[in-house]
Formats: C-alpha cells, structure tokens, sequence
C-alpha cells in the first residue's frame, strides 16, 4: 500500500473513532437532489434500522416534531443560502420512525460555497441532547417553583452577594433575587443589580451593613431588630442574616406593630410601678402565696422600719415581728376569698430603729386577679395614724397586674387553584383547621372554620382579589374557630392572586399569621389603662396630671377640683391659669424643677393660700411632684398627689402656742417637771429637777428613782404614787417630801403634784407632773417664833450699828473724793495720747512722705536722664520706685486708720444714698474701664460722720472692683434692709445696743475667698493674695471695721472662693435717723 494512501485511511479511522466517542452522528444533504445521506448514529436519532432507505429531506422533515418542523425548515434554507455564511446549529425534537419516541438532537454543520458562489455541499454531526434538555427543563420547573413559592412568603426575602474592595473586604452588597414583599415593602421592582446601599441610604446607620458584614466574614446566623427611617419610611424591622456563598439571604419582617404595642404594655406597667413608688401614701405589691414583696414605695418602708433590701422576701420573712399578729392570716385570707380587706386605726408592734414599738394603721388588702380570674398577688396601702385625732380617710386603690407574653407569629400557607377549587395548605394551617396532617382540606371547610360575623366579609375580599382590577391583593384578619374545640383564633391572612394573559386567576395564595395574643394584649391594655384611670379617678386624695412646659392639666380627680374650688372647667387649662394665687408661692417653681430634672419633689405640712369663694385662704397640704415618663424614658409631665392636712396643722400650731404659755409659766414659777412611764416603771426629769436631785441623766429607773429619799420616806412615796396609779383610783397624785441631792448632801422640801393619763383602752400609761421647792417657805414656817426673838434682839444691835454705819459712809465720801481725781488724771493721759498720735500723723504725713518723695522724684531723674549708663541698674531702679510707692500707699492708709481711730466724729443725718453715689463717681474711671455695673437700691439715712462713712463705702467698692473674675465684667449690688435686734445673727455684736439696725449690704461676683481667713480680713496687715497679684496695703477692711465700730455698728463677710462676696454692714437705726 503506498504510503500516502496508508497516512489518509488512519486519518479516517481518527476521525471515526472521535465521532464514535463523542457519540456523534455525521450526515450530509445533497443540495442538488436533496438527498440526505445519514449514517447509523444519525439514522438511530431518527428512529430508524440500518438497513432502511434513506428518505428525501421533504420525507426527513415528518420525523421532526410538529411545533419544531418549520424553524428547523428555515435554519435549512437560511444556511444553504450563500449569504448566511452557511453556517447551521440547531436543537430539536425527533419523532422515532419506528418507535414513535420523542428525542432531543442538536444537528450542527454548515454549507460549502464553490466559486461561483453556489452551495455545492451540506454537511455536519449531530448529537442526542435529550438528556442535557430533559434536566434543564426539570431545572427550570423547579426554579419557577421556587419563584412561585418565594415569592407567596410573608416575609421580605432577597439574596446579596458580596462588593468587596481592592483589599479584598467587604464594602457593600448586590441585589440578586428578591421576591414580591421585598419589592412591595421597597415600592420598586428593579432591586436585582442594584447596590444595597444605594437602595438603602441608612442601612450602614442601623447596623445592618456590620451584621451582613459579619455573617459573610464568620458564616453564623445573625438576628436583629432595628428602627429604619430612610426613604420616607420609619418602621421597626426584625431580620434574619444566613451565609449563602460570598454573600446572604436576607429575610425581613415589619415588626412595627408589635413594637408599638410592646412599648405600651411596657409603658403601662411602668406607669403602674411608678403610681405605687411614687404615691403620696404607702403602698406594697405582694406577688404569690408566699406574698413575695414585689414592689414597696419608700413611705411603706418607712412604716416597716427596713430598706430595699427586703424587695424579693416573702412578707413574713422581711417582717418578722409581725409573727403572731393578724395581718399574715388577713393575707391568708384574701388571697382564698379574693374579698378586700380593710381596718382602721389597727394596732401593729413593729420593730423601728431598733425599738419595739406599737403603731396604728388605716389600711387596706386588694386582691389583684390574672387573666383566668384567679388571686396572684395583694396590693396593700397604708397610712400611719398613730399621731392623729381627727377622722381617718380611707384610702382604695386596685390595679389587675398586667401579664403579656409576645412571640413571633408562625405562619400558614395556603394555595388555591381557582378553576379546580383544589385547596391545599401546610400542616399547622390543617393543625388550626382540625384537620389530619395527612388529609386533604375541602374548599367548604377552609371557609366554614371562619367565623360567623367575619365569614361575609372573607368571602367578599376574596372575591375582590380574583378580580383582575384588584391588582390581585389580598390582606384581611378575621377570626378562626376549631371546629372541635371550638378555640378562636385571630389572625392575618396575607396573599395575592396570579392570573393569565386572559385576565383570568389561575392561582391565589398567600399565608395565615396568628396574631391573637397581639390583639388581646392590646385589649388588656386598653382595659388596664382604663381601670387605672377608674382608680384614680375614685381615689379619696387629690391628684392632678400636668403635661408640658405649660403645665396643661390633662387629668383632675373630683378631690383635687373640690380643694381648689375653681369648678370642674379645668381639664385642658393650663395650671397657672386655674390657680393664678400661687404665683409668688413656689409652687410653679417645684413643677418646673421637676419636670426638668426628673427628681421627685415632696413637702411636708406646707402652706399654700388658694382663692375659695372669692377669698384668700391658707391650707395646709402634705403633697409630692411626680415626674411621668414616656417609653423613651423623657418626662413629658407631672403627677400632683396631696393630702390635706389644714385641721392637723392648726391643732398642731395650738398645742405649739400652749406648749409655750405653759414652759414659760413654769419657768416663771421656778417649777421643774417630771413624769413616769407606767408600763417600763421609768422616770423622766427636767433639767431643774436634775440640779435638785444631782442627776446627770434624765432617764432613771424606779430604784433609782427612789434613791434620793430619806429612808423614812420611801415607803410612804411608793404608796403614794402606787394609789394613784391603781385602776378606779381618781388618777392624781399629791405630795410633800424631803429629797437628797447624791452630789452635795443638800436637802430640799419638794411639793409635788401629777395626773394619770390612760390609753384607749383605759390602762394607766403615764403619770405626769410637777414639782416646787417649797424649802424656804418651810423653814420659815418651821422657825418664826425664833425668828421674831431673833428681831428683837437684834433691834436692839440694830441701833449700835447705825451708829458705826454714819462714820463708815464718811469715809467713803472721801474715797470717792480720790476716785475722782484718778477719773481726771486718767482722762488727761487719754487726751495726751491722741495728741501723740495726732502728732505721729503728722510727721507721718510730712517728715516720712516728704523723704519717699525725694526718693520718687530723684529716681525719675535717673531713669529719664542716665538710663542709657545705668544698663542694668534701670530694672534696680524701678523696682526701687515700686517699692517706694508701696511704702507711700501704706503711710497714706496708716494715717487713715489712726485719723479714724483718734478723731472724734461728727453726728449728723447723712444719706447713705448720696455718699454710695458719690463713691461711684469718685471711680467711674476704673468702673469704665472693667466694665462694671454697680446697682444701688434705696438706701436709709443714718446718723454719723459723712467723711468717715465714705471711706467705708470706697474701701468696700474698691475692693469688689479689684478682686473681679479675668474676662468677667464685675456685678456690684448694695441694698438695705431694718432688721430688729433680735433677729441679728448671733454672730454679729454691735458697739451700740439699740432696738433696731440698718444692714447694709454689698456684694459682688468676685474671686471670693476662704471663710476660714474671716477672722483675718478685718485685721491690720492682713492679705489674702500676693502683692503681685493684686496691689493694696492690707489695712482696707481694718479702717471699714474702725469706721463702723465708732458708728456703734458691726461688718461681718460671707463668701466662697469662685462665687462672690458679701459684707454686711449693721448700723443702728436710731428715731431721728430716719
């Protein structure tokens, strides 16, 4: 064989085995005589033998499928014309000759073109594709499912994937998928492709962005909720993140709704904490059987003696004095009948600051009952009656405690062909149903589970939604009842209806939320908010709800609209305008503090003058300023609760003005008191009956007690208050007794007197009284005959000694002759001394300023004239001139104080107006140049020295405008005010004793000082701060205290450093001072 022939028949055998290989059939069409030459792979493909004839192309064409035959027909007769380039690739479906079987073939080839541009050939390969076809078309039916199934979810659902930057970190995420609620809760339907972060302007602000982030970066699950207020939206999402190769599938719910109402609940039940808390009287929860202290305000704890410590015990446990008592049976019993109970002035022993003691209570039991009626927990309210006589008010207040539970709705899918009616659903919508998981749901029973008074309006909704022009949306709650257990359920049914290009529904689906737990929290709340408002509404004590800034009343009970006496007009009036009286009262002042801070504001027994019957009337009012809360945690108003307390108040100032007459009286008659108690045998002494007794404390026992008396007394003083005491005795005790005081032996006659008190239950209790030394009148009695022998006798000596008396008075006449001579010759030396200082004045005005002058004047003259040679001697020399101008401001303020100390003032009327006035103008300069403003107020006249009064006030001024705050313009205010002697502080001693005093007042908003250098300031050479800090003499203050000292007057300072001083100044305000 040659071997080019060999090289072309191996080349064939290549060629077959790789069309075998890739099972590949070859065919060719003979243009010319459209004869179609097919080997065995193609003729197979066809569905014919090996052995049957080959078949004209118009023959091959019914062996492809009808809906395939004429776009394979064009493909042919496009590819033989020579403009297409010949080129052919077609897929389509065989009918097998002779098993009719329906194959998938992809015939692939092209035609040949010679050189007079005609189609001279047809040839190519073909391949059964039907595998390949048959699993994209399972696919692709499996995707629309999954579409279809995506796209009925009540959720948001959309795939992300992952924009990452040059770094290779996540930067931002694409939309891929997303199904309808994510394109309607988004309002647009071109999400794919888009970038997440354009879609979605705020999703890095919330945190999404991170938790995307960090599902992509860990692989783990996240959860979150959120409030989302971008593009024009503000709602609260919940959403769950899940890795889902470089990026996440996102599903979302609008939560908004729930949080809504979770927020009221919680709202709710912190107004119903915050009314127990805050309430004017004392008020406890007690949670269980085992009555767990749940809540107790601070007066509860008040009264229980205890701290929050005991919040979470069971009540006997916090409590255990009150074992044996009858208030845990009381409890008992409540929680068993669920009956209120409720006692006044009932006696409870409860341990107070370590003592033991007996206490009276108004109080009241109220059973709190759960959602199935049962007794879970005790509100209990108290008030302490123990110190009042007058009517006890009684007090209810009851509140159902709220309990809601929220979780996420499950859902339930349904899916309906509307032209079959063929109804199916999941398991938990067959489960609300009442039917089988395994069983079919008939159309009836899916509409005759809806209950009666909803099922109408079910049925037109869906009818709407089968209609085209509805855009097939379908969004309705209605009520479900089991048609076993006839249970209801409330729930939301979401869905939409698909229709043909008909317009005709061929599929309406969608899914079931329940949302009954939803709708009867919100209902409980409704009922809660309103049985709070019931309560308060009744409740026997005054209490007003204000809101806003301008305390607008929102809420008034009946109580506190009859205090105020204005008429039931008042809801929706601002506070101010119902009760305009209360302007300069305070009042406005605690509300506004209050709803600005926060912080409770309580009083106590105070004053308030309201206008009633067109009249100003003082009352007396225990009342609280309660801040109210929003679920932001922002006061958006105040709660006024308030109890009256005018009659208590009154009875109170009676006793306090008896009290008063009666301690002066017995002061007045030198009488000392003492009193026993009964019941502990213990006495109790006043200071008086101490001093007689040698007693160092008030407190003795009844042993000791009885010490002090002689031994032959004892007995007949323990009879005698024995008697008194005794029950049917007339309860008063009267007696005369010697007593021997333990420290120094003397011995006293005592008179004393005391009356029996009894309790309500007329037991003995206290026995008081007092007692009179009666041990002169005594003596007297028991020695005036001797004392008249006495008188006699000593008449007699009486004489003789008038007589020694005339010439002892000589004598002194002449002492006192010399005493005066020393008065004189001591007044001489006084005038000589102020003429020594007058002199001192002098020389210090003449002969050591003249010398400083010098020094001033000869340094000038160096320093203008030889500066240049004196090089670093002109620093020397000024600081020699600084020094000598110290000196000079010093020798000037030395003469001050001793002119001040030695000179005698001039009395006249002088108008503190003018000379404040006139300081002001002497230092307009310096006034100018800081800044300052200086108020005077009105000012008195008083007698005194102009010159001397001006010095004062200059040194005062100048002072505040010195020692002023950097970069603070100073404040300087002088004021009066007459205040009477006695009401001086006790630390101010005036010179002059008189009736009443002018304080004088300047303060200002300076650097202040230390009040610890008080005693300092008014000294001579006393300075505070550094001379190169600020400059003086530190003799100031001293020449203020000398000039208000002659002026019969006293200064005295108050200040903090950083916040100001304040000098007072006390002169007398004598008649003809005006």
């Amino acid at each position: 064989m040659p071997l080019n022939q060999g090289k072309a028949l191996n080349e064939r055998l290549d060629v077959d085995f790789a069309l075998k290989a890739a099972r590949l059939g070859v065919w060719e069409l003979d243009p010319t005589t459209n004869l179609i030459n097919w080997d065995d792979r193609c003729r197979n493909l066809f569905g014919l033998t090996a052995d049957a004839p080959l078949p004209l192309y118009e023959q091959a064409l019914r062996y492809i499928h009808p809906e395939d035959r004429t776009r394979v027909d064009q493909a042919v007769k496009w590819a033989l014309d020579p403009a297409s380039g010949g080129s052919f690739d077609v897929e389509f479906r065989t009918i097998g000759a002779a098993d009719d079987g329906q194959r998938w073939v992809r015939f692939m080839g092209r035609g040949y073109v010679n050189e007079a541009n005609q189609v001279y050939r047809f040839a190519g390969v073909a391949q059964d594709v039907t595998p390949l076809t048959t699993a994209e078309q399972q696919r692709q039916s499996t995707a629309d499912l999954l579409q279809s199934i995506f796209d009925s979810s009540a959720d948001g659902i959309s795939i992300l994937k992952s924009i990452r930057d040059d770094g290779g970190d996540v930067e931002d995420f694409e939309y891929q998928l997303v199904n309808r609620v994510t394109e309607q809760a988004n309002n647009r339907t071109d999400l794919v492709g888009q970038r997440y972060s354009v879609a979605h302007s705020g999703f890095k602000q919330v945190g999404l962005f991170d938790s995307l982030k960090a599902v992509v970066d860990t692989g783990q699950t996240r959860r979150m909720e959120f409030l989302y207020s971008g593009e024009g939206l503000n709602n609260w999402y919940s959403t769950t993140a899940v890795k889902l190769n470089d990026g996440v599938v996102l599903s979302f719910q609008d939560i908004t709704h729930d949080v809504v109402a979770r927020q009221q609940i919680e709202a709710s039940e912190q107004r119903f904490r915050s009314l127990i808390e805050e309430a004017p009287v004392a008020t406890c929860l007690l949670v269980g059987r085992e009555r767990i202290i749940d809540v107790a305000n601070d007066v509860m704890l008040s009264y229980w003696g205890k701290d929050r410590s005991v919040i979470g015990k069971p009540h006997e446990e916090a409590i255990p004095e009150l074992k044996g008592q009858p208030f845990e049976r009381l409890l008992d019993d409540v929680f068993a009948t669920g009956r209120t109970y409720e006692s006044k002035g009932a006696p409870a022993e409860l341990d107070i600051n370590g003592q033991l003691g007996t206490y009276y209570f108004d109080f009241t039991y109220k059973p709190l009952r759960n959602s199935a009626g049962e007794v879970d927990a005790v509100l209990a309210m108290a008030i302490d009656v123990t110190e009042q006589v007058i009517a006890r008010k009684k007090l209810e207040e009851s509140k159902e405690q709220l309990e809601f539970a929220i979780d996420a709705a499950e859902l339930g899918t349904w899916d309906l062909n509307p032209a079959t009616n063929k109804f199916t659903a999941n398991t938990r919508l067959k489960e609300w149903f009442g039917v089988p998981p395994e069983e079919e749901i008939p159309l009836t029973l899916a509409t005759d589970v809806i209950a009666d008074k909803d099922r109408q309006r079910v049925t037109d909704a869906i009818e709407r939604a089968l209609q085209y022009s509805s855009g097939g949306r379908y969004d309705i709650e209605y009520t479900l009842v089991h048609p076993v257990t006839k249970e209801e359920r409330i729930v939301r049914a979401k869905g939409r209806a698909w229709f043909t290009d008909e317009h005709v529904a061929y599929r309406f689906n969608g899914t079931l939320q329940d949302i009954t737990e939803g709708k009867r929290n919100i209902e409980a709340m409704l009922e809660s908010e309103q049985s709070l408002r019931s309560l308060i509404e009744s409740a026997p004590f005054p209490i007003g709800v204000y809101v806003g800034r301008d305390m607008r009343i929102q809420f008034a009970n009946q109580t506190i609209m009859d205090v105020w006496g204005k008429g039931n007009d008042v809801v929706g009036k601002r506070y101010p305008e119902i009760l305009p009286e209360l302007a300069n009262q305070e009042i406005y002042e605690q509300i506004e503090r209050v709803y600005n801070t926060g912080i409770p504001f309580h009083a106590k027994n105070q004053r308030v003058d309201i206008v009633v019957d067109g009249k100003l009337q003082p009352f007396y009012f225990n009342y609280s300023f309660t801040p109210l809360f929003n679920a932001e945690g922002q006061v958006y108003g105040v709660m006024n609760t308030a109890g009256e307390v005018t009659d208590l108040m009154v009875a109170k100032q009676q006793v306090e003005k008896t009290e008063v007459v009666l301690r002066g009286a017995v002061e007045l008659a030198e009488l000392a008191t003492w009193s026993m108690d009964i019941q502990t045998s213990t006495f109790y002494y006043s200071e008086r009956f101490m001093d007689w007794l040698g007693f160092s404390k008030a407190t003795k026992s009844l042993d000791e007690a009885y010490n002090p008396l002689p031994d032959e007394y004892r007995q007949s003083v323990a009879k005698a208050i024995a008697d008194a005491v005794e029950p049917g005795s007339p309860g008063f005790y009267e007696n005369e007794h010697p007593i021997v005081n333990r420290l120094t032996g003397q011995i006293r006659i005592i008179h004393a007197q005391a009356q029996v008190f009894y309790d309500a239950d007329g037991r003995p209790t206290l026995l008081s009284g007092m007692a009179q030394d009666v041990t002169e009148q005594r003596q007297v009695q028991l020695s005036l005959e001797q004392q008249v022998q006495e008188r006699t006798e000593e008449l007699e000596a009486t004489n003789e000694e008038l007589a020694a008396t005339n010439e002892e008075l000589a004598t002194t006449n002449e002492e006192l002759a010399a005493t005066n001579e020393e008065f004189e010759e001591a007044n001489q030396l006084l005038i000589r001394s102020n003429e020594n200082l007058e002199r001192f004045a002098y020389i210090a005005s003449h002969d050591l300023q003249e010398p400083l002058r010098k020094v001033q004047q000869f340094g000038d003259l160096l320093k203008n004239q030889y500066a240049a040679q004196l090089g670093d001697g002109v620093g020397y020399l000024e600081r020699m001139q600084v020094a000598a101008g110290r000196m000079s401001n010093l020798i000037k303020d030395l003469l001050s104080f001793s002119r001040i100390s030695t000179q005698r003032d001039t009395s006249e009327s002088v108008p503190l107006k003018d000379i404040v006035q006139g300081v002001v103008n002497d230092l307009d300069l310096v006034i100018q140049e800081t800044g300052a403003q200086v108020i005077i107020e009105s000012l008195p006249k008083v007698q005194g020295d102009p010159l001397q009064l001006g010095q004062l006030f200059q040194n005062l001024l100048s002072n505040a405008l010195k020692f002023r705050q950097p970069n603070v313009s100073p404040t300087i205010q002088v004021k009066a005010k007459i205040l009477s002697a006695r009401d001086l502080p006790m630390s101010v001693k005036p010179a002059r004793a008189v009736r009443a005093y002018h304080r004088i007042r300047v303060s200002d908003n300076g650097i202040g000082f230390d009040e610890k250098y008080l005693d300092r300031i008014f000294q001579v050479f006393q300075r505070l701060h550094g001379k190169n800090v600020y400059a003086g003499t530190g003799i100031g203050l001293a020449i203020c205290e000398k000039v208000v000292t002659n002026h019969g007057g006293a200064i005295t300072a108050t200040s903090k450093p950083g916040a100001g001083a304040t000098f007072d100044v006390y002169l007398p305000a004598e008649s003809n001072a005006n």
